[in-house]
């Protein structure tokens, strides 16, 4: 009887000697587990879906944004004129602003390119002129003519001076040692100002360029000799 109660004690203490033993290494084992999640220096840790938890996840690609070409703005191309204030020995470099300034910023109606002009005349005669005008349209008159009123301005205000300056310099104004293409720029430029028809013109020319350039001129054959001052 003793001899059984002993082995069942023996049994019994071998028992709990094994499960501590298997706690025991369950333990170490999940302490190991533990241990080896731990990242060392410089090693990212990882989460529970596998992925480092240090390392952001990688971004979708972008699709790149077409930058729409630069698109040619013609309103800066050509600048604001400016005032204008009577001042005829200012109005012809002022009026061929003006013009240019309409066609860029293509203004095209009569009224608007008409109160576009009033509208930069500024005290003096040019002030004075803006209100006898504005004054008109108010009292129910039409609008003139585009035409009509750029005949008035010119009338008005260019300078005389200039046009006679320019009858008499047209007249000794010669080639000398001017290239060939600065010559006419300036003798067009002349010729209108002195309003000389084209017939005189052309006298002028064949008197004032050098001889060695109306000699290839004239020998041309007649289909390519030109007909009129523009040619």
């Amino acid at each position: 009887m003793k001899n059984g109660q002993s082995t069942k004690k023996s049994l019994k203490s071998k028992t709990l000697r094994d499960t501590e033993s298997e706690a025991n290494e369950t333990g170490n084992e999940e302490e190991l587990n533990e241990l080896s999640d731990v990242p060392s220096v410089g090693q990212p840790k990882q989460n529970m879906s596998g992925t480092h938890s240090g390392t952001p996840a990688p971004m979708a690609r972008m699709a790149p944004v077409s930058t729409p070409a630069e698109v040619v703005n013609h309103k800066s191309m050509v600048p604001e004129p400016g005032w204008f204030n009577g001042d005829r020995k200012m109005f012809e470099d002022w009026w061929r602003a003006m013009k240019l300034y309409l066609r860029a910023n293509k203004v095209t109606d009569s009224d608007e390119k008409i109160i576009a002009v009033l509208g930069r005349f500024r005290g003096g005669t040019a002030g004075a002129f803006a209100q006898q005008k504005l004054n008109k349209i108010d009292g129910g008159d039409d609008t003139p003519s585009w035409d009509a009123f750029e005949a008035e301005l010119q009338l008005v205000y260019s300078d005389k001076t200039k046009e006679a300056d320019a009858e008499w310099r047209i007249e000794t104004f010669t080639q000398g040692k001017k290239h060939i293409a600065d010559f006419l720029i300036k003798f067009m430029a002349l010729a209108n100002k002195a309003q000389t028809d084209d017939q005189h013109a052309i006298f002028l020319l064949k008197k004032n360029v050098n001889r060695e350039i109306i000699r290839a001129i004239m020998a041309y054959p007649p289909v390519q000799a030109p007909k009129n001052l523009e040619q």
